[in-house]
Order: structure tokens, then sequence, then C-alpha cells
């Protein structure tokens, strides 16, 4: 199986079907409840992708704070 393509695929699903809503600051909330409510924010959708990806078997994570900068990377 090419798991980049089944993870396309998902964030293809997942954005067709969640509506994306403006970043507030607010308590997290579970893949369920973003999954029932069919909006989220950028964190929220991250947070359903990652559930999901894992539930595929396909290890994932979220890293926070990291910039890339192409002069850096040589």
């Amino acid at each position: 199986r090419d798991e980049l393509v089944i993870l396309h695929a998902l964030n293809e699903a997942i954005n067709e079907r969640i509506r994306l809503v403006a970043p507030k600051i607010g308590p997290e909330v579970t893949a369920g409840v973003i999954f029932s409510a069919r909006q989220g924010q950028p964190r929220d959708l991250a947070h359903l992708f990652l559930v999901a990806a894992r539930h595929l078997g396909i290890p994932a994570r979220f890293i926070n704070g990291y910039l890339y900068d192409p002069e850096k990377a040589g």
C-alpha cells in the first residue's frame, strides 16, 4: 500500500467534509466533536487527520513551533 496516496486521500476527504473556521483561542476538542460539528479551526483539522492516520496504522504526530527556512536548509 502506498501510504502517501492514502494520506493525500485522507487530507482531501477531511477538507471536503469539515468546514474550516477562523482560529481562536479556546479549549481543545476531540476528533469526535470535530467530526460531529463538521467544522473546526486549523489545529482541529490537524488533530482529526492525526487520529485518522493512526487508526489506519500510519504513525503521525503534531509538531508545533518549527518554521522552514530554505536558506538554512542547505
